[in-house]
């Protein structure tokens, strides 16, 4: 590994920069403020922080998976039956 910082800088510093355009690069700056904002909203508010975490986290994609699981079955149920 390394010895010490300065020898990780040196290797940081020897990576291909990825080069982004103008608009996404600040497509994606305004995101990370977006984030660090919201963060910085609940940091006071450990309660709050666990349900919004909960919620994007655990049920909101549990949610989506559900709804999705449904549409699918009624759709192959409706396919099924127009061979029936």
């Amino acid at each position: 590994m390394w010895r010490d910082d300065e020898d990780l800088d040196r290797e940081l510093g020897a990576l291909p920069r990825g080069d982004l355009d103008p608009l996404r690069a600040e497509r994606l700056r305004r995101a990370a403020q977006r984030v660090l904002a919201e963060e910085r909203r609940l940091a006071g508010r450990p309660a709050r922080r666990a349900a919004v975490r909960l919620w994007g986290r655990v049920l909101e994609p549990a949610l989506v998976a559900g709804a999705t699981g449904v549409y699918l079955v009624w759709a192959v149920q409706k396919v099924l039956s127009l061979y029936q």
